[in-house]
């Protein structure tokens, strides 16, 4: 059995990146010719056998280069922030028909097209539903990150833009922060010039 079979992926994909300007940098096109948000959920959905992608409510999935059978969950909470939306997401899988060998959830940021496998094997590796792991690259810690099951219920919990930081302070004891050689998991696309960056060095595929 896989690691990623204890897991089910949750791809935060509902934020509103007031940083990049007026475009939504979901729609960009790589030099692939997918979307970003097309190419961060395939690599995730060649990782997991569950994996659900957090939209908007009034989002147009293949506007966003997504397949119409992609698994979404819809929050009408994106506008409140990320730790609101999140909570939505939470909420849904807490409720949702998963097997019982699942007994952990990776949240991936939706806008970090680089992440390497090895670093998704290494981060669901011993994890259990009492624990969470995080990477860290050259001392920063990064995404995705992965909650125990025992924290899905106070991640449902959360409002604002808080997001999981919430939870990653008041349970520091369970916190395991996974050294990784693999700059992806620092590497997001906020602006232009940060997209400039994949661009010249290229996705790293899982």
């Amino acid at each position: 059995m896989r690691c990623s079979e204890h897991s089910v992926a949750l791809v935060l994909a509902a934020g509103y990146s007031h940083r990049y300007g007026e475009l939504d940098k979901r729609r960009v096109v790589l030099p692939s010719g997918q979307t970003l948000v097309r190419t961060c959920v395939d690599q995730i959905a060649g990782q997991f056998s569950h994996f659900y992608v957090l939209l908007r409510e009034d989002d147009d999935i293949e506007a966003l280069g997504l397949e119409p059978n992609t698994p979404c969950i819809r929050t009408k909470l994106a506008a409140k922030g990320q730790g609101s939306s999140l909570a939505d997401g939470f909420r849904f899988l807490l409720h949702a028909c998963l097997p019982d060998t699942i007994f952990s959830a990776a949240v991936f940021l939706a806008d970090m097209p680089s992440i390497q496998s090895t670093t998704v094997d290494a981060l669901l590796k011993n994890i259990s539903s009492n624990s969470i792991h995080r990477p860290v690259y050259l001392d920063k810690p990064g995404h995705p990150v992965v909650f125990g099951r025992d924290f899905w219920p106070a991640l449902s919990q959360l409002g604002g833009d808080v997001a999981g930081k919430q939870i990653l302070d008041a349970h520091r004891d369970a916190v395991n922060f996974i050294e990784i050689n693999d700059i992806g998991v620092i590497q997001d696309i906020d602006t232009p010039e940060d997209l400039s960056l994949i661009h010249t060095h290229g996705p790293q595929s899982l």
